[in-house]
Formats: C-alpha cells, structure tokens, sequence
C-alpha cells in the first residue's frame, strides 16, 4: 500500500508536470533551499500540534488506528525503522501531489481557490481515519495548501506531516 501511494502520488505527477506541462517540477514546490524564516514557521506549525499530537494519543480510537505498522509490536527495531521510513517517504509523496500538483500548480491558474480544490481530495484519504483526525485534515489541508502557495515549497508540509506521524507512531507504541 505504501509503495502504490508513493508511486501514485510523486513520480506520476513530477512526469506529468515534466513532460506533460513542460515545466520544472521545481515550480511546483519540490524545493528545499527555503529561507531561514521558513523553517521558524515550520517548527511552529510543528511545535502546535504537539499537544494535539499528545492528547489524540491518549484516545482509543486513535489507538484503534495507530500506529500503522501494526506488527510493530512485535518486529525487530530494524523492520520498525525501515517501515517508518517508507511510511515517511508516503508523506513527501502526499505533500508533493496535494500541496506541490495541486495547491501550487492549480494556483497558477486559479489562484487561491486550488488550495480548497486541493482541500477535499485530500480529506477524502482520511475518511478511513478517527473523525477528529479526518476534520483536522480539512484545517491542516488549507493552512499547508495556503503556506506552499506562499513559499513555493512543500517543505512545511512535509515537516510538519513527518513530524506529526512520526511522533503519533512512537506515542502509540509506548502508549499501548
């Protein structure tokens, strides 16, 4: 399933911007040479959602979900590691198609409004998820799709993705 979403969601699109539109997928938010002042917004966002990160956690219906390598109870640190990275790997992929294709790429015809466009596909992958997550993806989905728009990167929306799975991950395995 990773492997598919991040064939789906990163090559498919760069070509298509590639070959398809003639243009630099650079110009699509796959830059990450971002200002100092940048990477302070990111740690920001990042530092936010910790203690939402903290308290969904602590619910069981988060834990129903989390974390999603579900033999990761029983794995070697070694398996762990490699699925947490490919699952991170995912994150850079979602972050390229719905902030990078859509939310930049739209935005240089529609302005502003492919933020929303974006919006709800995006929302849409997370019906499978606990119903606060799948409602904070629409709030997360405009202020990363607003933040690409304004940077011309998909930098923070890949930190503060990461960050938040990575830190989901690991609270629900001690959690649990």
């Amino acid at each position: 399933m990773l492997f598919r979403s991040i064939m789906l969601y990163l090559p498919i699109p760069m070509l298509i911007v590639r070959f398809g539109f003639g243009q630099r997928v650079r110009d699509y938010g796959w830059r990450f040479d971002v200002p100092l002042r940048h990477w302070a917004l990111y740690g920001g966002m990042l530092l936010v959602m910790m203690p939402i990160v903290l308290y969904a956690a602590s619910r069981p219906d988060f834990l129903a979900v989390y974390p999603f390598y579900r033999a990761a109870y029983v794995a070697s640190r070694d398996t762990v590691l490699a699925w947490e990275l490919a699952y991170l790997t995912q994150f850079l992929a979602l972050e390229f198609f719905f902030r990078g294709f859509l939310a930049i790429g739209l935005g240089q015809v529609l302005g502003r409004a492919a933020v929303w466009i974006a919006v709800v596909p995006y929302c849409m992958i997370h019906y499978h998820k606990p119903l606060p997550e799948a409602l904070a993806a629409i709030v997360a989905g405009v202020i990363l799709g607003e933040v690409a728009q304004r940077t011309r990167s998909i930098t923070g929306g890949v930190v503060v993705h990461t960050g938040v799975a990575l830190t989901m991950d690991m609270l629900a395995l001690r959690l649990r």
